[in-house]
Parts: structure tokens; sequence; C-alpha cells
């Protein structure tokens, strides 16, 4: 995939029709995850009021949240994928609004949509993100006019209190919240070993301090990974053969130096020549977005991850207004 795109896209982003209408694939993806969010969040409505049959929905939604939040409800792709695809829909809309003219009936039930299914994927990185997002907006908001201080003060603590509110009540992340407290609590805590993503980057680290310039390399490492969690006893993840959840990890232990280097120059060069592309403030949120996930997942090892990444990344680097085909020669 990291070759495909590029190479079978190549002609069409630098395409006279396609750069003068590059933003129609934007508005088609807007368009198509909408949708999908529509169809998850009816399915989830139908399966509730089935499944409560006489009884309490908010009761039935409750006692069955494995099957109606996180994994239950993203039943298309991963949750914490999902959950960055819409955050950046979110923000494409937030961008865009003015310059599409879009109707405030159709932006802001855009907004409810999304900011509910980002809910009910239950990703911890994609709230944040989201959450993030909002507490900017209103704080942009407020900056524009002293009247609107004050409100906007206020909304952003009743904000942030009510997302709290119910991120509390979704067990996955309930359960989280809850034996991180004991762990820290604990005389004899270990945090390397409390939650599944802290496992796997310790074991990577321990992998890293090995071989820390060449790595293991790419037909080795899960072999690698699975003894290295033998040893220190994490059995589940030796059996799921996980890979390090952290991209920055898994370019280090994997390729070593090398790896990391390009990982880095990938997502650094269209931040230092962002001035020559179309659109710069949308590339470098696209950027700083990707980063951050980078952290919880190895998103370049799917490809949910490797799509959505390449796609964007070659829509927004060569889908400039003005691009110099003899710089490609």
């Amino acid at each position: 995939m990291f070759i495909l795109i590029p190479l079978l896209g190549f002609p069409v982003f630098i395409h006279d029709t396609f750069k003068k209408n590059s933003e129609y694939s934007l508005k088609i993806f807007i368009a198509g995850l909408f949708i999908v969010s529509v169809f998850l969040i009816t399915r989830i409505i139908i399966i509730s009021i089935i499944g409560a049959g006489q009884g309490s929905i908010l009761d039935f939604v409750k006692n069955n949240n494995e099957d109606l939040f996180s994994l239950g409800f993203s039943i298309l792709e991963h949750p914490t994928y999902m959950s960055l695809k819409v955050n950046f829909t979110i923000l494409l809309l937030l961008l865009f609004k003015n310059k599409w003219q879009l109707k405030n009936i159709y932006f802001i039930s855009s907004l409810i949509v999304l900011s509910v299914v980002i809910f009910l994927l239950a990703s911890k990185a994609g709230i944040i993100v989201f959450m993030i997002i909002v507490i900017s907006v209103m704080i942009r908001i407020a900056s524009t006019g002293a009247k609107k201080i004050i409100t906007y003060l206020l909304l952003i603590p009743t904000f942030i209190f009510l997302s709290f509110s119910i991120v509390k009540n979704i067990d996955r992340i309930e359960w989280f919240i809850h034996y991180t407290e004991l762990e820290l609590k604990s005389e004899n805590g270990d945090l390397k070993k409390f939650d599944q993503r802290m496992r796997e980057w310790y074991t990577a680290i321990q992998l890293i301090k090995e071989k820390p310039f060449t790595g293991f390399g790419l037909a080795n490492i899960e072999k690698r990974m699975v003894e290295e969690y033998l040893r220190y006893g994490f059995e589940e993840e030796a059996k799921l053969k996980v890979n390090a959840h952290n991209q920055y990890l898994e370019a280090q232990v994997t390729f070593g130096i090398a790896g990391s280097i390009s990982l880095l120059m990938m997502l650094l060069i269209p931040l230092i020549y962002r001035k020559q592309i179309r659109y710069p403030r949308l590339m470098t949120i696209f950027i700083v977005m990707v980063s951050f996930f980078l952290l919880f997942e190895s998103m370049f090892n799917r490809q949910w991850g490797i799509m959505f990444f390449l796609l964007f990344y070659c829509i927004l680097c060569l889908g400039e207004k003005y691009v110099n085909i003899k710089a490609f020669k």
C-alpha cells in the first residue's frame, strides 16, 4: 500500500482537473463517513430497542455496555482508527464551513452525529482529541468578543464535566480509570503491567535496547516480540502476537535508526514545506493528529491506517493549486 497509492494515484493527484476540484475528495470523504456513522448509530438503536423489549432501554444499554460501545459499536473497523477519521471529519467541517457555505442545519446535524460516534467508539485517544478540538473552538470563539468570554468560560468546564460523566459510564474506560487508581495507590504496583499497551511498550523498549541500531527486521520482529512477552509472563499478548501498538516504537524495534528517521522525515517534511502546498493549515492539523494517534497504534501495520494516511497525505501534499511539474523530473 505504501507503494501502490502514490504510484497509481500520482497521475491523478497532479492532473489539472484534480487540482481544480481536489476539495471534492474531502466532501466525498465527509459524506461517506457521515453515512457510515448514521448506519452504526441506527444499528445500535435498533439493537437496544429490540433487546430491551418491554423493559428500559437505558438499563439494557447499561447492562450490555461491551456489545454497544467500542468494538461492539464499530463493526466495520477498529474503534481507534475510526475515531481518528471522525475527528478529522469534524475538523474538515469546521475549517471549510464558510468556504463551502454549509447550511447550519447540515453543519450542526453532522457535528452532533459525529460527536455521538466519538463517545460510542470509546477510544481514549479519540475522546482526548475530540475534547481538545471542542475546547479550542470555544476558546477561539470567546476571543472574538469580550461579551462572549464569560459564557464560554462557563461552557468549557461544563463540557469537560459532561464529557467525563459520559465517559465514566462506559465500562471499558471506567475499568481503565479504576484499575489505574488502584495501581497508583498500591505499594507494589507495577505500571508496566497494569495495561495491555503499557506491557506492549515495555516489551518493545526492552527489544530496542538489545538492537538499537539495526532492529530485528520485518521477518523476525513478530517472533521476537512473542518470545519477549513470554519472558515477562505476558501470556495474553504472546497468544495474540500483538505488535508494539506505537508506530514510533514499532519503526525503531523493526528497522532500527533508519526506520525511525524515515518515519520522522515522512511526518516532518510536509510541515517544513507546508507553505508550498495548497492547504498548509489542514496539512499541519492532519500531521499533528496522525502523529498523536501513532503513539497508541501501529497504524501503518494495518490497511485501515495505511489507506487513510497515504490517501490524504498525497492529496494534501500534491493537491496544491500550482504544482511545479519540473520539480518531479
